[in-house]
């Protein structure tokens, strides 16, 4: 329902001013609690960084002006600290969006990986070999997910 010239679209709410001009905006529900993942939980660093990388992404997407940008971002890295993220973790995520905003329009090329490695998360050492890895352009895929911890204890996954 509309309600004072906005109304909500999944994440966006889309709001019109008199003079017929529409702007979009990040759109949380009321019942939004903040909670993610917690940084000092058992995952993989690069899922935390994903968390703010995929939160920064939406709020530069969804945006459409720039001085309701700002105030997204750090609604996002108050949420975050919360949820114990460290100051370096922004800095670094956001350098690395820096750098692909750079690099994008010159790799126009897609390498294609050579082959897939199943390897079990052991924190630490995880992260050290899907480096390695990389950098021998071979794919690393964690030993369990989901889906397979759920099937091999009799559980239907949907």
């Amino acid at each position: 329902m509309e309600e004072s010239n906005s109304i909500p679209f999944f994440d966006t709410r889309i709001i019109k001013h008199p003079d017929g001009k529409v702007k979009l905006v990040v759109y949380r529900k009321k019942a939004h609690t903040g909670q993610y993942l917690n940084f000092s939980s058992h995952h993989p660093l690069h899922q935390k960084l994903g968390v703010y990388r995929t939160l920064m992404d939406r709020a530069h997407g969804i945006t459409t002006d720039s001085e309701d940008v700002q105030p997204e971002e750090e609604h996002i890295k108050s949420s975050l600290r919360l949820c114990g993220y460290p100051d370096w973790s922004f800095r670094q995520v956001n350098q690395q969006m820096t750098q692909m905003a750079k690099d994008k329009p010159k790799s126009t090329q897609t390498t294609k990986k050579k082959c897939m490695v199943t390897i079990p998360y052991v924190k630490s050492t995880s992260e050290a070999l899907q480096r390695i890895f990389t950098k021998y352009n071979v794919a690393t895929t964690p030993h369990q997910t989901t889906r397979t911890v759920g099937s091999s204890q009799g559980q239907k996954i949907t």
